[in-house]
């Protein structure tokens, strides 16, 4: 049997229609371009490629301006950029015999999903330095329970997706509070949010009931989780939120590279640049909403925090590469951790004109991975 490669860098993406059989296509040639650079090679594939009885695999690599198609050994060393829902939705049995195999061979990872939604909140309200961070977070689990997390939390709560939609397919329900104890009584109930085209929605309805009959069928067998709504504006209205982009350098310690806000459209439900948002350079954005003073304590208590959490997830999901944070931070200045994603993008740094992190979030992973590489030939060599 063929050996790996330990001398390349995998890039597994997921398979794509377009001219380029694979997502994140320039991210990918940033990467092989990074890699070039810094000497080591990086070949982008997708699991169904992998020609597993001669351990290799067709890959494209991206060289002297053009990208190149062949046949390459299976590498030691793999950064996955699958999403969750990816693993979730691989139903050809091809596909998900290949990552399965994956996962049990000796190929080693540089970065994995991480657990949807619910799982991931429990395993982050086990660490006490993270409690007054976290929103209480159920799981979907029917009208009826969803009945009483309204009633709990005074008729307006917000329901998002397990598996992370760019803010695609969220809804917030806003009702009187008696509504939650007179479901079958006139009230004006109002559903917001985005479809999972990111098309918006705005629709009233007149009793409980008929609003929890919707959000069922919108739901349609999904995963979801509720948590109650915060109120997550700025002066101006519009929904915001700032993004910490942590990755390890390439001594192997975690760092934050950058950090940015994200600004949504007023009236909109988030601030998810897919859905219309813009960035904004944090610091200044924080000190038009606060003041400045404020602004400085709330970026520090978000640096503290961020620094914490990589170990904290590592220690119970095993090696990353990098995370990508979002902070909430309601109109009493108290911050929310919304969201925690082992597959971050990295266009807020190239909106707000950071170019140290522009470099640096697509550095870092190469940076990284050249020191795993070493660590291994330390140990394989006398």
């Amino acid at each position: 049997m063929n050996r790996l490669n330990h001398n390349t860098l995998g890039v597994l993406q997921e398979e794509s229609t377009a001219e380029l059989p694979f997502t994140e296509p320039h991210f990918c040639r940033q990467l092989c371009i990074a890699g070039e650079k810094h000497g080591i090679p990086v070949i982008v594939f997708h699991a169904g490629w992998i020609d597993w009885e001669s351990r290799t695999v067709k890959a494209y690599t991206y060289s002297k301006k053009a990208w190149k198609y062949q046949h390459f050994p299976l590498p030691k060393l793999i950064y996955n950029r699958l999403s969750r829902s990816h693993h979730e939705r691989a139903d050809q049995q091809h596909l998900r015999n290949s990552l399965q195999r994956l996962y049990r061979d000796d190929v080693e990872w540089l970065s994995r999903p991480l657990p949807g939604k619910w799982n991931l909140y429990r395993t982050l309200s086990r660490f006490d330095f993270l409690k007054t961070y976290l929103p209480n977070t159920y799981p979907y689990h029917g009208p009826r329970s969803l009945l009483r997390i309204i009633k709990q939390h005074n008729g307006s709560v917000f329901l998002k997706p397990s598996g992370g939609q760019h803010g695609r397919s969220v809804l917030h329900l806003e009702a009187p509070a008696y509504a939650a104890s007179s479901p079958w009584s006139h009230a004006s109930i109002t559903i917001s949010g985005r479809t999972k085209h990111n098309d918006h929605i705005h629709t009233p309805f007149t009793t409980m009931m008929d609003a929890l009959k919707w959000i069922h069928q919108f739901i349609d067998g999904r995963q979801y989780v509720t948590q109650p709504y915060l109120t997550l504006l700025s002066q101006q209205e519009e929904p915001y939120d700032v993004r910490v982009l942590m990755q390890k350098d390439g001594s192997g310690h975690w760092q934050i590279t950058g950090s940015a806000a994200r600004v949504g459209s007023a009236g909109h439900l988030t601030s998810n640049l897919r859905g219309g948002g813009r960035a904004e350079p944090v610091e200044s954005y924080l000190e038009q909403q606060f003041s400045r003073k404020q602004a400085e304590n709330m970026l520090s208590s978000i640096a503290h925090v961020s620094k914490q959490i990589p170990a904290a997830i590592e220690s119970c999901y095993g090696r990353l590469v990098e995370l990508g944070l979002d902070f909430g931070i309601d109109q009493k200045g108290r911050i929310w951790l919304l969201e925690v994603n082992s597959r971050p993008g990295r266009s807020v740094f190239s909106l707000t004109g950071n170019e140290k992190a522009i470099r640096l979030a697509v550095e870092n992973p190469i940076l990284y991975a050249r020191n795993v590489m070493v660590r291994h030939l330390r140990r394989v060599c006398p």
